[in-house]
């Protein structure tokens, strides 16, 4: 029985050593069973930051800008201005980062009449909202607390938009980081 328990023993050790699993056919037996390796995504979308550069704010210009103008516009760090002298208005450009990769683009078109001496009472402006991403500028709804009309003039001083009516009287908005408040 001794003999019969020994012999069994190392049955289960010699099964155990080659897996316990392979079929016996004679010789050497090749395990055909595939087994499927996990696919690790490798590549790697990381957004690089875009920067607000003067190569920027002339292509949101050309593509916002659509009037005649022999003047140049003025650049600064985050805004477009072209005052038409003498009497043909200012349109500025003022743009805000929203995220790594696109801007929000206000723009103002300040007409003046065609007859100066109705200057300021008959003054217009026109104010349009942007979003610039990947080079191109898309033109989205006014937001609805700048939807309407707030005066003869507007323009834009660091980070607040101005408006000012016949009497001088303003009303002012400033940029949250999302969108214009009113102040």
């Amino acid at each position: 029985m001794k003999k019969q328990l020994t012999i069994i023993a190392l049955a289960a050790l010699s099964l155990a050593s080659c897996g316990g699993s392979q079929k016996q056919n004679g010789g050497n037996a090749t395990d055909t069973t595939n087994v499927e390796t996990p696919q690790c995504d490798v590549s790697t979308t990381t957004t690089q930051r875009v920067e607000l550069t003067q190569d920027v704010l002339k292509d949101i210009w050309q593509q916002v800008h659509t009037g005649d103008a022999t003047n140049e516009p003025e650049y600064t760090a985050d805004c477009i201005t072209l005052n038409l002298v003498p009497f043909d208005g200012i349109s500025s450009a003022k743009v805000f980062r929203i995220d790594d990769t696109s801007f929000k683009v206000f723009y103002i078109h300040n007409e003046v009449p065609s007859n100066p001496n109705d200057w300021p009472d008959g003054a217009e402006y026109y104010l349009s909202e942007y979003v610039y991403k990947d080079g191109k500028l898309t033109k989205t709804t006014l937001q609805s607390e700048l939807d309407g009309t707030f005066g003869i003039s507007g323009e834009f001083l660091n980070d607040t938009l101005k408006f000012l009516d016949a009497d001088d009287k303003a009303t002012i908005f400033v940029w949250s980081g999302k969108k214009m408040e009113r102040k």
